[in-house]
């Protein structure tokens, strides 16, 4: 058996340089998510209800979800997507991310 050491050494190089560009590519990405989210703020809310939406696709349910801002004003909120298999439950716990000026523009915390 023949060893090919060029072919290897290429081999290696051409990997590394691979994961040089994906590790740039996904840090740029967490950057800008990072710029984005900027000023918002942390909470913890629960889920208090399950609403019926109509969409094309039949009905589906929706979460609605509380919680308190810093400054303890009461906010809720329904996520865009259907609960169809998904976590959430009534009085299911769940991270917030919100922004102080627009609390009702709230998001999942997903990290």
């Amino acid at each position: 058996m023949a060893a090919y050491p060029l072919r290897a050494a290429f081999a290696g190089v051409l990997l590394f340089v691979l994961g040089l560009g994906i590790a740039s590519g996904i840090l740029q990405v967490n950057r800008l998510e990072w710029d984005q989210l900027r000023g918002w703020r942390r909470a913890d809310g629960t889920v208090v209800e399950l609403l019926r939406r109509r969409t094309m696709d039949g009905e589906v349910l929706v979460p609605l979800i509380a919680f308190k801002t810093a400054t303890g004003d009461r906010v809720s909120f329904t996520l865009n997507t259907p609960a169809r298999d998904s976590p959430y439950y009534v009085n299911a716990p769940v991270k917030v991310l919100y922004h102080p000026d627009h609390p009702q523009d709230a998001l999942i915390d997903t990290r």
